[in-house]
């Protein structure tokens, strides 16, 4: 497979802070001055055959971009805070490259392995975006227009088993991601953050779901998933990363009448961010949804939903400000195909 790809993008974004004293002047500051950046690429890939049950892969990928800041207040902004820079506006080269091998182990049973090392070119946010608010975290962001690529260094091990005549089935994998150069915001005080080069940052973690078909009619099953972030210059954990969660589920399936009865779980986060960001610890959780559809006529369905039946008080780690999720919810929903 060969893919060309091309794009352009033209951001401008403003704002004009009001005080609540009328005494204070307002402010008046430019987010994103006027800025373009374009893009090519090319991604080629290849799958080969090679008998016995093995399939390897092989993909290559080379972008190059351009950037553009136009607005005279903007190139002035950041002149100031990095006067050190010589070029306000890089023209910028990436690459991905990766490998890929699988085996049919019989039947039931498929294992492989996925390698892959590239950079990235930073985007128009990172570079040129001016106190950007990023709810996720609650800072504002500063830009900086001298960031140099980031660089992922990946390795995945996955296994299946099963297929459409088992009982049992599913799948599972073990990934690890070593970025160098990594791109994050640097806190500067309690609200500010400037994008920063950040030296080297590791993840790694798994996910894993299990299904198991009890009658032709009813099935079970459970899914789960754990990713583990480490900064290794600030020897602290990244910030924003998900606790260990899954899913617990049975159903029954008909042509009329489905069913469906979900626990949805997760464990408390205590490994936190502290130095570079404000993060707050989370509590685990498990909520009990149930759901249901009919089919009314050939042309006409019913579904409803029960979420949080219990109602329980949680709070999801990755939720904008801490804010506590959906209680008690119910819905319904109509569906008409015309044909």
């Amino acid at each position: 497979n060969l893919k060309l790809e091309a794009f352009t993008i033209q951001a401008f974004a403003d704002m004009l802070m009001e005080h609540i004293n009328p005494d204070v002047q307002d402010m008046y500051l430019v987010n994103l001055g006027d800025v373009t950046r374009r893009n090519a690429s090319a991604a080629f890939s290849y799958q080969y055959l090679a008998g016995s049950g093995w399939i390897f892969g092989a993909s290559l990928q080379s972008e190059a971009g351009t950037y553009r800041l136009e607005e005279q207040s903007a190139i002035a902004t950041y002149r100031a805070e990095y006067p050190e820079l010589d070029e306000m506006e890089p023209t910028g080269w990436a690459y991905s490259i990766g490998i890929s091998a699988e085996k049919q182990l019989s039947e039931r049973f498929l294992a492989g392995i996925r390698a892959s090392d590239g950079t990235r070119l930073p985007d128009h946010m990172e570079r040129y975006g001016y106190y950007i608010y990023q709810p996720l975290d609650d800072f504002f962001y500063i830009g900086n227009p001298g960031l140099e690529n980031e660089r992922s260094s990946q390795a995945e091990f996955f296994f299946t088993f099963g297929n459409s005549q088992s009982r049992w089935s599913g799948t599972t994998s073990v990934w690890l991601n070593r970025m160098n150069n990594y791109i994050a915001g640097y806190r500067v005080d309690d609200m500010f953050k400037r994008y920063e080069n950040m030296g080297v940052a590791l993840l790694t973690g798994f996910e894993a779901d299990l299904n198991f078909q009890i009658t032709h009619s009813w099935s079970a099953g459970s899914s789960a998933s754990y990713v583990l972030g480490q900064h290794q210059e600030l020897d602290e954990p990244l910030p924003m990363i998900p606790p260990l969660k899954g899913t617990l589920y049975i159903q029954r399936q008909s042509d009329t009448v489905s069913i469906e009865s979900r626990l949805r779980w997760a464990a408390s986060q205590n490994r936190i961010a502290e130095q570079n960001s404000l993060e707050t610890q989370t509590k685990g959780h498990a909520l009990w949804d149930l759901f249901a559809s009919t089919q009314i006529t050939q042309n006409l369905a019913l579904q409803t939903g029960f979420e949080n039946i219990l109602n329980s008080f949680y709070t999801d780690h990755l939720s904008v400000n801490s804010m506590p999720g959906a209680g008690r919810n119910l819905f319904f929903s109509l569906r008409v195909a015309l044909q």
